[in-house]
């Protein structure tokens, strides 16, 4: 760590600079150092196609107005949530009842469904844009 901070600091007004480069010419060397690193970590052209694809989605959902925070806040912890949910289906043989055996985790089941509910509603009804209008006033 120690060895990254004497690198940077005398470097830093070249790291700055980078931000000059015009996007002609910066654009297409980003996509090339990601491609290069998506390859060097297996050596794999799969590797490549799928962080190729992921490129190409996180560009249509910026141009179609999808957020992009939500997507990257469910691939970091995605992997948590499948540990935490096959270790109670682990212990009860695979029922999923064993989620609603007790009344606290029953409520809060059930407020994440009627919450969910309650988006969507929200969001097909044509409310939400209205609530989304009257809060940026």
């Amino acid at each position: 760590m120690f060895i990254l901070l004497v690198l940077n600091l005398p470097l830093v007004g070249l790291w700055a600079r980078i931000a000059l480069i015009p996007f002609p010419i910066l654009g297409p060397m980003i996509i090339l150092f990601s491609v290069i690193g998506a390859y060097s970590v297996r050596f794999l052209m799969f590797d490549v196609w799928v962080a190729l694809i992921f490129g190409v989605l996180g560009y249509l959902m910026r141009k179609l107005g999808f957020p992009l925070a939500p997507m990257v806040l469910a691939t970091v912890l995605a992997q948590m949530l499948e540990t935490s949910l096959k270790q109670p289906l682990v212990l009860s043989d695979g029922s999923p009842l064993i989620f609603f055996t007790r009344p606290i985790v029953a409520v809060f089941m059930l407020l994440a469904v009627v919450m969910i509910a309650w988006g969507l509603w929200l969001q097909f009804s044509g409310w939400g844009a209205e609530l989304a209008a009257d809060d940026s006033d």
